[in-house]
């Protein structure tokens, strides 16, 4: 359980989901559907348009190397297995990814600045790199 993410937007914004192995990424669609996809889905989002500006998918590391944990991939699975009701600024895919990593499902973390200060507490994060899948 890897916590990656893509560029959404003209890369103004952000859109996270956890790296469960087998070439697979479990996210939170906006349609409040939780999906397990291939990375190239998982930059392809929104019909395709997305692949116009998501060119990489990057993962949390700690000095260099990626940060994994089985507990974040089994909550992942766990949470995979409910439909939520989305909403772009309270219940989103931060915080459905902030929930596998913290366990807590009902965590503030609905901004990407937010998850990545958790992941720096809770897992000692120092930086994104390109994942090379």
């Amino acid at each position: 359980g890897s916590v990656v993410f893509c560029r959404l937007g003209l890369n103004q914004v952000e859109h996270t989901g956890i790296y469960i192995g087998y070439n697979k990424i479990i996210h939170l669609e906006g349609n409040g559907q939780v999906k397990t996809v291939t990375p190239k889905e998982f930059l392809a989002r929104l019909n395709g348009f997305n692949t116009l500006t998501a060119q990489s998918i990057y993962i949390a590391c700690r000095n260099g190397k990626p940060i994994h944990s089985s507990k974040v991939a089994t909550n992942a699975k766990i949470y995979g297995a409910h439909r939520t009701d989305y909403r772009l600024l309270s219940n989103n895919c931060h915080k459905f990814t902030s929930g596998c990593v913290t366990g807590d499902r009902h965590n503030n973390d609905t901004f990407f600045n937010e998850l990545e200060s958790t992941l720096k507490r809770d897992y000692g994060m120092t930086e994104w790199r390109i994942w090379g899948n």
